[in-house]
């Protein structure tokens, strides 16, 4: 195994599980501020959303109008991430993340590959793990990029086999390159107890 290879290829899932994770707090966003509406004397109103964020998550202009219901910005952000979207997603990644880095002659593909290929796997396993071990919030509370640390590092856990000590120093220093001490001090107290 090349380790810059597997760490360049660490960095490039990364982007692409925090990407994931921030579309789909968009996607809930949207169904409960709708679901509040709906809630409120409001019915007649129909709730429109600015499409600017969508077009630049999508990469795309083709989206129809620069308003659209919830329903189908609902169903827009839902087609984002998909399997059958990923090398398309991981490719643009790359593009613009290490056109200009020697890294990106040097990215070990099977990595990212097995790793988000299995994202939705574990997923619910890691959410159900960290709520076990936290008393004073959920993961669901959790700032998006521990959320993304944590994903990264369970499926990592049991697809490959990096030693824990490795793996769990490898979080510790994701979240200090990219978040804050805070977040590195979370890690470093929950993920010893999810990552066997």
């Amino acid at each position: 195994m090349d380790i810059q290879a597997r760490i360049t290829a660490r960095k490039i899932s990364l982007i692409y599980i925090y990407q994931r994770l921030f579309v789909e707090n968009i996607s809930i966003d949207i169904q409960e501020l709708d679901s509040v509406s709906k809630n409120q004397d409001t019915k007649d109103i129909e709730f429109t959303w600015d499409t600017s964020v969508l077009k630049q998550l999508m990469n795309k202009s083709d989206i129809e109008s620069d308003s659209i219901s919830s329903e189908r910005a609902i169903e827009i952000v839902q087609t984002l991430y998909t399997n059958d979207s990923l090398w398309e997603d991981i490719e643009y990644i790359i593009d613009i993340g290490f056109t200009k880095s020697k890294s990106k002659n040097k990215i070990d593909y099977g990595y990212i590959k097995k790793l988000l290929t299995k994202f939705d796997k574990y997923q619910s396993i890691v959410v159900e793990k960290i709520d076990e071990h936290t008393q004073t919030f959920n993961y669901e509370e959790m700032d998006i990029m521990d959320r993304t640390v944590f994903l990264l590092g369970y499926i990592e856990n049991n697809e490959f086999d990096t030693p824990k000590n490795v793996l769990i120093n490898e979080m510790i220093e994701l979240a200090k390159n990219y978040w804050d001490a805070g977040s590195a001090k979370l890690i470093n107290g929950i993920a010893d107890n999810i990552i066997s």
